[in-house]
């Protein structure tokens, strides 16, 4: 009988898939299971090495990491952290957060000159792109429309579109048929 063990290891780094095999197998035989048939079970991709930093946020350059910050915090739901707005010399915004409350988020870095990436071409490259679940396509392009994006002519897929946030850089809203704040 194949027991659902995947779950009890979640969080437990195992190391390889091969670690994750032999303690199966090991557990199986225990148990009395035979190892020589298939085990069919899904495995989560471990990485073999150990963490040694936890993710916070990407930084996005932009000509005014305010009003960026303001755009993704009305698609995202997410807070500005006030308290960590970096302000230049020239006493505009430098650095902007938007954190979520599971701590991850976006970053807004302001840069000089700066120069928007070309989508679909890529004269200036978009080095990075944001993807956002969302259950309802229509509903979510009337909303980042209304925010201030603009959708390309171009669209290359039928179950995700692609917008440009106020200063050019590339998203897409991906249809899922999970609720998209879950």
């Amino acid at each position: 009988q194949l027991l659902p063990l995947v779950h009890l290891f979640r969080g437990f780094e195992l190391g390889t898939h091969a670690n994750f095999i032999g303690l199966w197998a090991s557990f199986a035989e225990n148990r009395g299971a035979s190892t020589t048939k298939p085990i069919h079970f899904k495995v989560h991709q471990y990485n073999k090495f150990m963490s040694i930093a936890r993710f916070a946020w990407v930084a996005i350059d932009c000509p005014d990491p305010l009003a960026l910050a303001n755009f993704y915090g009305g698609i995202t739901g997410w807070e500005i952290n006030h308290d960590d707005i970096y302000f230049e010399d020239d006493g505009l915004p430098g650095w902007v957060e938007l954190t979520s409350t599971e701590g991850a988020g976006l970053s807004f870095q302001r840069v000089k000159n700066y120069a928007a990436p070309t989508w679909p071409g890529y004269e200036v490259p978009t080095q990075q792109h944001i993807d956002f679940k969302i259950a309802d396509l229509d509903l979510g392009e009337h909303q980042v429309l209304e925010l201030g994006a603009t959708k390309p002519e171009f669209q290359p897929g039928g179950n995700f579109r692609v917008f440009l946030d106020p200063v050019g850089h590339p998203f897409c809203l991906v249809k899922t048929n999970q609720d998209a704040s879950s």
